[in-house]
């Protein structure tokens, strides 16, 4: 027979890797963090009552928090920030506030403490009280109790302002936003509270002001709105901002959550504040403050939809944050769900197994062992990647999208979304190409629930590199063969075979195979260790009868990434690899499972590469031979002279067949082969199936 020859698909890596070099050039020639050094520039010109200025130490002590820690940088914008107030603008002198400072960013130097926030806040009163409040005292040449009660404020205040800055810059943060939009919203932020500057005769502190009101309000509607509005109140009072303009955030807060879902809503809403401040008629010096909520409202019209999408589901009390929360919720109550279903599969198989035994008093001390196995399964941790769930919402953008989780476990992702309706189009599809562009790798979808239940639905997970192409041949001595079988999947990346051999012939044999076969798949596929599943497994079968009640065990696990091959034998008859003319033999010398109270698993590995055949068959192929003493050399001639075109159906019935002729053409025991091989997981070359 000629063999199959298939063409493969070479994917040009490098070019994607030397994209991926010129990025990281360009973004190397992008020495100057400008973003951090202007955050810290308007930070430092944040003043507070007059006479506070907290925010610059704080935000020198957030940076050294990052990932990769620019302190220089910070550093220069914040003396710049100084340089740039008015000396004589304040109650009390700038240039302690450099000493203060400058304090702050030597006490970054110890890397060993530098994670640790109390270290920081002993540094803020340090630099505070021991730095800046003696030398404003020396400055102005008296001693006033306010320079020490506004000192003490100023380090309560500065602790406070770095907690917030380090949630989000801490290196081992997920980040919801990632570094350039949490680095703008610091901006906005710094500004908001540094800058008076007036564009046009608009004060720009106020635009922002206006904005930030409104935006929450098309947002979040009522609840955001009535939140973010006295918050904002607060900080323009506290930056000595005019208390009409304080009184009118809150009544355009109040209007615009009320009315942001009509249309003109956000003006309409800008309006009534207005009027509800100001009054009737409009008088010259209060036309800005008229204008201001204006222009604010048709900046959060023009904002893209994708933005406010993405910032709804970031934001606690929205309607897009709370179904965020809610399916997360019902994932992990889905993912542990299964999990105690799994482990009940599991008791009701030892159950079923033990109902016939009088000995069971003396398996308490194994039951211990599943127990204990059982509630640290339970305790396993399911971690949902919300930085790459997000990234995931903004890049697909779109308003179908009703659920989207991202679940990392055991160091791969698993991703399940639903939609409003059913796109009829495959649109998961989709989903996938995002997630392998995202994390790299490749994905596919595992299931789709609209095939199943109607209902949009969809699973997601990384795509192995092969599949495997597995087919059995058997025939039983008698009416009922005592040879079982089982093949199923462990996870995205493995999956197992496994083949059982009941002592004798018949439907006996077959009892024991077939309840060793399902103990352990179940315990297996439930994350139980395969060494102590096959000790629980063979006090069981002791347990069940004080018969012969013997199984072999011939269990091997397929990593579809890297086509390693862990072999778990007990018991069992030997196994083979075909690679050409080459035969590599694995054995074992193990007792098989329900013979003696303690059994030795000792897993053996090797290689199945791309083409060769891995061969398993129970103890009825190779005892054909009869007398033979070297029953395995037999079967590797067989397989030496076996074409390498063959599918694995047409290998497993060939293999089987000569097995029987070799008999004399009479079967004295139950025989059944297993063949399986890799194939490339391309779907443009894709000649096998998955059994």
């Amino acid at each position: 027979m000629v063999g199959l020859k298939h063409e493969y698909r070479v994917v040009p890596l490098e070019v994607r890797r030397r994209s991926k070099a010129r990025q990281k050039q360009q973004a190397l020639a992008l020495d100057v963090p400008v973003l951090t050094v202007l955050a810290g520039f308007f930070l430092a010109r944040a003043l507070l009552l007059d006479e506070l200025l907290p925010f610059g130490p704080a935000f020198i002590a957030a940076v050294y928090r990052g990932p990769k820690p620019r302190p220089a940088w910070a550093l220069l914008g914040v003396a710049a920030g100084y340089a740039s107030l008015n000396p004589t603008g304040t109650a009390l002198p700038i240039y302690p506030y450099y000493a203060a400072t400058m304090l702050v960013w030597l006490a970054g130097g110890s890397k060993a403490l530098r994670p640790k926030d109390s270290y920081w806040v002993f540094w803020f009163f340090a630099a505070f009280l021991g730095v800046r409040a003696p030398l404003t005292i020396r400055l102005l040449g008296s001693s006033y109790p306010m320079i020490w009660f506004a000192a003490v404020g100023e380090a309560v205040i500065a602790a406070a302002a770095y907690s917030m800055f380090s949630t989000f810059v801490h290196s081992k943060r997920m980040y919801a936003l990632d570094v350039k939009e949490f680095q703008i919203g610091l901006m906005l932020a710094a500004v908001f509270v540094g800058a008076d500057l007036v564009i046009y005769q608009f004060p720009l502190r106020m635009l922002i002001m206006f904005y930030l009101v409104l935006a929450a309000a098309r947002i979040g509607r009522a609840g955001l709105a009535l939140m973010i509005g006295p918050l904002i109140t607060l900080i323009a009072l506290l930056v000595k901002l005019p208390v009409e303009l304080a009184v009118m955030v809150v009544v355009v807060a109040v209007a615009a959550g009320f009315l942001a879902h009509l249309p003109l809503g956000l003006l309409i809403a800008s309006l009534m504040g207005y009027l509800l401040t100001f009054g009737l008629p409009v008088e010259p010096e209060t036309v800005k403050y008229l204008l201001m909520p204006a222009l604010a409202a048709l900046a959060v019209y023009l904002t893209p939809a994708q933005r406010l999408r993405q910032l709804e589901r970031l934001l606690p009390g929205t309607k897009q944050h709370t179904l965020k929360q809610a399916s997360h919720t019902m994932r992990a109550q889905e993912i542990l769900e299964a999990r105690v279903e799994q482990f009940s599969q599991v008791f009701h198989e030892l159950a079923a197994v033990l109902e016939e035994s009088t000995f069971v008093a003396q398996q308490l001390e194994n039951m211990a062992q599943i127990i204990a196995q059982l509630s640290a399964e339970l305790g396993t941790q399911a971690e949902f990647a919300e930085a790459i769930e997000d990234k995931l919402w903004r890049n697909l953008d779109s308003a179908e999208l009703k659920e989207l989780t991202v679940l990392q476990q055991d160091g791969s992702f698993l991703v399940s979304g639903k939609c409003h309706s059913q796109c009829g189009s495959f649109w998961c599809n989709q989903v996938a190409k995002e997630c392998g562009d995202l994390l790299g790798g490749s994905f596919a979808v595992t299931r789709r629930r609209c095939l199943v239940s109607g209902q949009c639905g969809f699973d997601i997970s990384t795509k192995a590199r092969y599949v495997v192409d597995v087919k059995t041949a058997k025939i039983a001595q008698g009416r009922v063969s005592g040879d079982s079988n089982a093949i199923f999947a462990l996870s995205a990346n493995r999956v197992g075979l496994l083949i059982s051999d009941g002592m004798g012939t018949g439907e006996r044999a077959a009892s024991y195979s077939l309840a060793t076969i399902r103990l352990l798949e179940k315990m297996i596929r439930v994350g139980y260790d395969p060494g102590l599943a096959v000790k629980v497994i063979n006090q069981v079968l002791l347990a069940r009868s004080m018969a012969d009640s013997f199984a072999t065990i011939d269990f091997v696990i397929v990593d579809l990434e890297t086509g390693q091959l862990e072999f778990l034998k007990i018991g069992a008859a030997a196994s083979f690899i075909k690679r050409g003319r080459n035969v590599e033999v694995v054995q074992n010398h193990a007792l098989p499972v329900g013979i003696l109270n303690h059994v030795e698993v000792e897993p053996e590995r090797r290689l199945l590469y791309e083409g060769d055949y891995l061969v398993m068959v129970t103890d009825g192929v190779l005892e054909s031979q009869g007398q033979m003493v070297n029953k395995e050399q037999w079967m590797c001639q067989i397989l030496r002279r076996a074409d390498d075109g063959q599918d694995c159906q047409e290998m497993a019935n060939q293999l089987l067949l000569q097995s029987i002729e070799a008999a004399g053409g009479g079967v004295v025991d139950d025989m059944m082969v297993l063949v399986a091989k890799l194939v490339r997981n391309d779907p443009e070359i894709h000649p096998y199936q998955r059994s």
